[in-house]
């Protein structure tokens, strides 16, 4: 004799009763939603709160800037906007193929 208890989250051998009745499947399935809300919710609060308090995001002093590779960015960016301003500058050679 043993004193453990009878599993009660299988029904007829299907776990939680799934698809023993189409009430159960309803309830599982109700359940099993309710809980990932909880879920998703517990943790919103929790990034929102860690946020709120400042314990990410915050920009570490300690790091030297690389200047020249700052520089070389820089200097990327900005021929990339001249050349979409050339772009958007020359008229278009291509015919419309809406016509």
């Amino acid at each position: 004799m043993t004193n453990l208890a009878k599993n009660t989250y299988k029904n007829h051998g299907r776990l939680l009763g799934w698809g023993s009745s189409p009430e159960a499947d309803w309830k599982v399935m109700f359940s099993l939603f309710l809980i990932l809300v909880l879920i998703a919710g517990v943790l919103s609060a929790e990034v929102f709160y860690s946020l709120k308090d400042g314990e990410s995001g915050e920009f570490d002093n300690s790091m030297p800037v690389d200047l020249d590779l700052l520089r070389k960015t820089a200097l990327y960016y900005d021929k990339k906007v001249s050349e979409f301003k050339t772009l958007q500058n020359t008229a278009e050679t291509a015919p419309d193929p809406s016509i």
